[in-house]
């Protein structure tokens, strides 16, 4: 789980909220890379892993902020920071990104990746002392921060404001990138131009999660998105219920149990509201060893091949379709997802 902390500079009060992750997706910093020579007259750029992870856990700065205490306006800074370490990690490098006119584009870069990395560093401390904490009150009033320079840019594409802010807000003002790409995946959304319900002023619930969706009332925008991926109305009812009205999380939940509900919708019946479910992190040492390596063949974003590297033992072994064989030299350097298991001590 990642836990996001807003700290407002001016009064020094600190707000800290969390939210759940499956991934641990980086950006490339390219103006961080260095171009390096391989052979003759040949370059290429080339980053350490570390640069990345600080671009994902480094401060941001959030000019005219309003404070929700004072209602006055100042400088505030928002990072990062992960709560808890699974046995397991997957971990993205975002390696796509957009040219100058929006279409998308391979990011030919190498990520110089160790096999052992210890995310220590990047831990939650949790409220530290002398810290001022927002009241539970002002909390539930809290307006997320919405990167104000990507919604411009946006916004200079033709794109309306409601659907910018929400794409921004969504990506987790991650890149203009990101939200770009965001945009045009759910630009047919029939609620696209709407107000991101937790961008609404006293909506947000205050543990972070978003507003539980009553029993017996489901948006019907996301069943019918659950309903276009094969799923029946009564079962992607059940799991945007379940998920308290997540549609990416319904979606998960319904790949991985949708067989054990039955075929047939139950009788209509009004239930009283649920509480929502409280889930269970694992937990442990931030020394993660690398397992395994998924890489993209292939120049352009739009075709290409994509092959797995798993390591057993000492060696590497290359999974491409059906054929397996022992890897020599496994291309580390150009993975878009590692898998990461936490090192014994």
């Amino acid at each position: 789980m990642c836990s996001a902390i807003l700290v407002m500079h001016d009064l020094f009060h600190v707000r800290y909220t969390e939210r759940e992750d499956t991934i641990l997706s980086v950006p490339v910093p390219l103006d961080q890379a260095e171009e390096v020579a391989v052979t003759g007259s040949t370059k290429r750029k080339v980053i350490a892993l570390d640069k990345c992870l600080e671009a994902a856990f480094g401060e941001e700065i959030i000019e005219n902020f309003e404070s929700p205490i004072t209602k006055e306006r100042g400088v505030a800074k928002s990072s990062t920071s992960l709560k808890t370490f699974p046995d397991f990690l997957a971990l993205q490098v975002r390696r796509f990104g957009y040219n100058d006119d929006y279409t998308v584009k391979k990011l030919d870069v190498d990520v110089l990746f160790d096999e052992v990395i210890n995310l220590e560093r990047f831990s939650s401390k949790g409220p530290q002392p002398g810290e001022k904490l927002l009241p539970e009150d002002v909390n539930a009033e809290f307006v997320p921060h919405v990167n104000e320079k990507f919604v411009q840019s946006l916004l200079e594409m033709g794109i309306g404001e409601n659907a910018a802010r929400k794409a921004v807000y969504v990506t987790e003002n991650s890149s203009i990138e990101a939200a770009t790409e965001w945009f045009f995946n759910h630009m047919d959304d029939a609620d696209i131009n709407e107000v991101h319900r937790d961008l609404v002023r006293g909506t947000r619930a205050t543990d972070g999660a978003a507003p539980a969706v009553p029993t017996a009332d489901v948006n019907s925008t996301q069943v019918n998105d659950l309903v276009a991926l094969g799923f029946p109305p009564h079962k992607a009812k059940y799991a945007l219920r379940e998920n308290n009205g997540d549609v990416n999380e319904a979606a998960n939940w319904l790949f991985m149990n949708a067989d054990t509900l039955p075929d047939d919708p139950p009788p209509e019946t009004v239930e009283a509201p649920r509480e929502p479910r409280t889930k269970n992190f694992s937990n442990g040492r931030a020394v993660y060893r690398l397992i395994g390596v998924i890489s993209h063949m292939g120049s352009s974003p739009h075709c290409g091949h994509y092959v797995a590297h798993v390591k057993r033992g000492d060696k590497w072994y290359l999974f491409n379709d059906e054929k397996v064989a022992v890897s020599q030299n496994p291309p580390i350097s150009l993975g878009y997802i590692y898998l990461l298991e936490r090192k014994p001590e």
